[in-house]
């Protein structure tokens, strides 16, 4: 699996991405990768934004550069059946029902 270190985080991100999943399969995916993958916090996934333009996108220095919804770990407090997302296309942070599909950037490390 090729990866990319965050020099500003120290995080460690997959390159790829598997197909769109529902929220479960995720978690699922995420556990069954080598030792120490995980599905990102809805705050790691935040630093891979480049939030200094209009549109948020991914930040340059990232190899991974698309307009794709991703799941994060962080389960909606209020609403315990929705999960948290970031659409790439415009960084866009919303939780939806976990039963929607999006794509998965693992991760590992901590912030």
């Amino acid at each position: 699996m090729e990866t990319w270190k965050d020099p500003k985080t120290d995080l460690e991100w997959q390159n790829d991405n598997p197909d769109k999943m529902p929220w479960d399969k995720a978690i699922e995916y995420a556990k069954n990768l080598e030792e120490g993958w995980r599905l990102p916090t809805i705050e790691e996934l935040e630093t891979l934004l480049n939030c200094t333009k209009c549109n948020s996108v991914t930040r340059e220095e990232a190899p991974f550069q698309d307009s794709l919804a991703y799941w994060s770990s962080s389960i909606d407090p209020v609403y315990t059946d929705c999960a948290w997302y970031i659409y790439f296309g415009n960084g866009y942070v919303d939780s939806l029902n976990k039963a929607n599909h999006y794509y998965v950037r693992c991760v590992r490390g901590k912030l």
